[in-house]
């Protein structure tokens, strides 16, 4: 949020988008997996031994989880700074309904493609 109080840039568009992507998958890939470990437990077939997730083993996990969100705000990033044309594309100007012009981060089909 605290990004978007800033006026909008190339460079702030871009770390919205790395910022917001990246928590968003620690946030939940923390919950999933804590509830995968739970489901694990609850669902073993014997009552003595129980198949118990470390903590270690789910970090490694949420790992995995990061490494091909990272992957793909890599990919994304160089597609953006690798086309000029894209670059200033990131920024639109929009209008109130008073008729006031504002910039903002513009949404393209790579933001769609995040948020699947």
């Amino acid at each position: 949020v605290m990004i978007l109080f800033f006026q909008p840039s190339v460079f702030r568009c871009i770390l919205l988008r790395w910022v917001r992507l990246l928590g968003f998958s620690v946030m939940y890939g923390t919950v999933i997996l804590k509830l995968y470990r739970v489901l694990k437990v609850f669902l073993s077939r014997t009552a003595q031994r129980t198949p118990y997730m470390t903590s270690w083993r789910v970090l490694r996990l949420l790992i995995v989880i990061l490494l091909v969100v990272l992957w793909f705000l890599v990919a994304w990033t160089s597609a953006v700074c690798q086309n000029p044309e894209l670059s200033p594309a990131l920024i639109t100007a929009g209008l109130t309904p008073e008729g006031l012009q504002f910039s903002m981060c513009l949404l393209d089909r790579w933001d769609y493609m995040m948020a699947v």
